[in-house]
């Protein structure tokens, strides 16, 4: 053997030896095992899409927009077994906030397709103005047009318009026990919640009032209580109420700095999902709350924004929103279900 060779076998045995002598063990060097979070699946691809809503275990409704056939906004319907997607709305403008009516076979949604015809340019500046601080951190996310809440059966005929106020009325949820509709209003400065009777003749009024911003109102599967975010004045941060089904004896869920938003409940227990972009994060990920256990965990962390979150009925599924690509597209993953690290909510 050669001299090259033999200088570094008999300096990599000497130092073997000094670790052996000095107490070590050779196991220093085993590395610990690298758990790495699977990616989740991408379960659409053409255009731009977001909030999936589940109809059952196997198949979504969702929004997409920037479509070869058209760029607006519409609700399709995905059988996730298949892969097979239908187009169920035909209108024009925005459009945010699908919601599922599953005992009706209904569908309800908020769009601009009638404000946009009916407050042209040329009377906006009449209107009522919004607030300069909606260009805030979720204007890409949430777009604050004016607009209408709509409801139609699930293969889009029947369209009906439930709201008639000019300005914003989005975020509709809808009461079966009482028969009523749910919904945010741009009134006065502020955008609070307002009620009204689940037909299209029906007036509304306000029924949370406050100085900040009330969005995103999701009703629980017992149908007894509320969830919600709500921005603080200047829309600079945001948190997470919990309210009964009156929408009294309000609870914060969250009180950190940063941007809690799109709410969700857990179908079969006392959790709601939610997403967060809290420092020093740069980017939204999704959150759940126990309210049994009272405590919260994180349930992705991953390079991009995770919103909309949405569990399957049995569940074993959940789906978000997520801009990995640069575009909008829902995935899923495994749903576990655990308990909650003992770190108590605020």
């Amino acid at each position: 053997m050669s001299s090259r060779w033999l200088f570094p076998i008999l300096f990599t045995f000497f130092v073997l030896l000094g670790y052996s002598v000095s107490g070590f063990s050779a196991d220093i060097f085993e590395a610990e095992p690298l758990v790495i979070e699977p990616l989740p699946k991408q379960v659409t691809d053409e255009g731009a899409n977001r909030q999936a809503i589940f109809v059952d275990n196997n198949s979504i409704l969702y929004i997409s927009s920037n479509r070869r056939y058209h760029s607006d906004p519409q609700i399709y319907f995905l059988d996730l077994k298949t892969g097979r997607e239908k187009r169920v709305t035909y209108q024009r403008g925005q459009m945010i906030n699908g919601l599922w009516l599953d005992k009706e076979n209904k569908i309800i949604y908020a769009s601009s397709t009638d404000e946009d015809v009916e407050t042209p340019p040329l009377l906006q500046p009449y209107l009522e103005r919004k607030p300069a601080s909606l260009d805030g951190p979720l204007f890409g996310l949430i777009p604050f047009n004016s607009m209408e809440i709509y409801v139609s059966k699930i293969n889009g005929d029947d369209v009906q318009r439930l709201t008639h106020n000019m300005g914003f009325d989005a975020f509709p949820a809808y009461s079966e026990s009482d028969r009523k509709l749910y919904f945010s209003r741009l009134f006065q400065g502020h955008i609070n919640i307002f009620t009204q009777s689940f037909n299209a003749a029906a007036s509304a009024w306000r029924v949370v009032k406050t100085a900040g911003h009330d969005l995103g109102l999701q009703l629980s599967p017992d149908q007894n209580q509320f969830v919600w975010f709500r921005f603080s004045p200047d829309f600079k941060s945001s948190q997470i109420l919990l309210a009964d089904a009156q929408l009294k004896n309000e609870t914060f869920l969250t009180l950190d700095s940063g941007i809690h938003w799109s709410p969700s409940w857990h179908p079969k227990a006392k959790r709601i999902l939610f997403s967060a972009k809290r420092a020093p994060s740069s980017h939204y990920d999704i959150f759940e709350v126990d309210l049994e256990q009272g405590c919260e965990r994180q349930l992705t962390d991953l390079q991009g924004d995770e919103f909309f979150p949405a569990v399957s009925p049995d569940g074993k599924t959940l789906m978000f929103t997520a801009n990995f690509t640069g575009q909008e597209q829902i995935h899923q993953k495994p749903y576990v279900d655990s308990n909650c690290p003992s770190e108590e909510t605020h």
